[in-house]
């Protein structure tokens, strides 16, 4: 799937050459969100929709065991869209549209805000790439 978005995300027109050198980049290292292997599957840990849905111990808690297990930096991200929990519903949609687009969305904003304090961070340009970067 992180394959799959990133072909998506490198076809878009609106993206500057740095953005797409980024993703191509990106692709080549295989770069993956952050997962954690519990009851006989992997579970998302770096963020997506599941960073709104499920709560945010029990986030916070697979993180650390991935920076744990794995000893090397992780991927997070959230959709900006997220974090605007006055954002116009769609009405005529399913139960499972509706809980996987507005459940939570109240609480995102605040969630990032505390994962901003319990872990440090970093870009991606700079965790990744830090031994390719131009000089300055």
């Amino acid at each position: 799937p992180t394959a799959m978005r990133l072909a998506m995300v490198a076809q878009c027109d609106a993206f500057s050459s740095a953005q797409t050198r980024l993703i191509e980049a990106l692709r080549e290292r295989a770069t993956a969100f952050a997962t954690i292997r519990k009851f006989g599957r992997n579970w998302p840990a770096g963020g997506g929709g599941y960073f709104r849905l499920f709560p945010y111990s029990l986030f916070k808690r697979n993180l650390r065991a991935v920076r744990a297990e794995d000893r090397q930096p992780c991927m997070f991200y959230f959709h900006p869209w997220e974090i605007d929990h006055t954002q116009p519903r769609i009405t005529g949609t399913s139960v499972k549209t509706r809980v996987r687009h507005y459940l939570n969305l109240n609480r995102t904003f605040g969630r990032l805000q505390k994962l901003l304090k319990d872990f440090h961070w970093s870009s991606v340009d700079r965790v990744y790439f830090a031994d390719t970067a131009p000089r300055q």
